[in-house]
């Protein structure tokens, strides 16, 4: 009769089917230390990826402290569940011909959904980029989840979840940029949610003009300021809170103005506005369509003896 699979390090520690140390923590040697394909998202290719592993390499070789790994024993194998940077530093620093010894590890208990929590909100390692993170709430999502789950369980909004989850759904080339950091997640959210897949050619050249200048990084508005000298659409910049509050004001002044309005033959009609209530709509004008506004020069907003009279149609 076969042994049983071992589930758990203590399983394989009394039956002695590999070497596992136990003291205050189980302890194994780190070339039994598995990685489980496509669980962890993370690009060991990216240079500071590969600076860290290195970095991190450096203080198991010199015996500086290291926070364990997380692991999961699924069918007598020893898989990672949070600490992939670390494992290949410590097989690195032996190829390097350190002698390491046992390891102290972790034991990891829960099922899929709560291993993938896990490498979402550990502290302990290298944190996951945008779109790591982005891979994590998507997969989230696909074996059940809700956005307002997932929210709940990392300690942010559904509306910030959504984002993510959008940012994995955008075109790869606008994700490396991203990955890049030579454009910002909101920027690729903005511009892409607003054009589309024609966001990879703006930020693109965008990025290119940035880069040329000496910048490290595209701005929204050095994006918005390439595309007008282009001829091109450009984002439209934000409406901020103080704008929309002050709107708000002289909305609840304009109801009244507007509500027993006569309109003459040509569907015209007049009303008086005060000076400020011009300035603010305006000021709205400039900030929806700033091109716009700058190609049809200032606007004046003629006057009588009761204050500024503005047609309207």
């Amino acid at each position: 009769m076969t042994m049983a699979q071992a589930q758990s390090l203590d399983k394989l520690h009394r039956t002695k089917q590999m070497e596992i140390g136990k003291g205050n923590m189980f302890q194994v040697r780190p070339i039994d230390l598995l990685e489980q394909e496509g669980f962890n998202p993370r690009d060991y290719s990216k240079p500071d990826t590969v600076a860290h592993i290195r970095q991190l390499a450096d203080a198991y070789k010199s015996g500086q402290f290291v926070p364990p790994v997380v692991v999961k024993v699924i069918d007598g194998q020893i898989y990672i569940r949070d600490g992939h940077c670390r494992r290949r530093a410590m097989l690195l620093a032996i190829e390097e011909g350190a002698d390491l010894g046992l390891q102290p590890v972790q034991q990891f208990t829960g099922d899929d959904n709560d291993a993938d929590l896990f490498v979402v909100t550990s502290q302990s390692g290298k944190k996951l980029t945008a779109t790591e993170l982005a891979f994590m709430y998507s997969r989230m999502v696909n074996r059940g989840k809700t956005e307002a789950e997932i929210a709940k369980a990392v300690g942010k909004t559904p509306q910030n979840v959504g984002q993510y989850l959008t940012v994995h759904q955008m075109p790869l080339e606008i994700k490396q940029l991203i990955d890049e950091n030579v454009v910002s997640m909101s920027l690729a959210l903005e511009t892409f949610n607003e054009f589309g897949t024609a966001a990879i050619n703006m930020l693109a050249e965008g990025v290119e003009v940035s880069l040329k200048a000496g910048k490290k990084k595209l701005t929204k508005k050095s994006l918005v300021a390439h595309q007008e000298a282009n001829g091109h659409a450009t984002v439209k910049p934000k409406i901020t809170k103080k704008v929309i509050s002050k709107m708000s004001e002289h909305a609840a002044t304009w109801g009244p103005k507007f509500a027993d309005l006569e309109y003459d033959e040509s569907d015209m009609t007049t009303v008086q506005l005060t000076k400020e209530e011009v300035e603010a709509l305006v000021a709205l004008r400039e900030l929806l369509a700033p091109s716009e506004t700058a190609q049809a020069g200032p606007v004046e907003a003629p006057t009588d003896e009761s204050g500024p009279l503005v047609r309207v149609a």
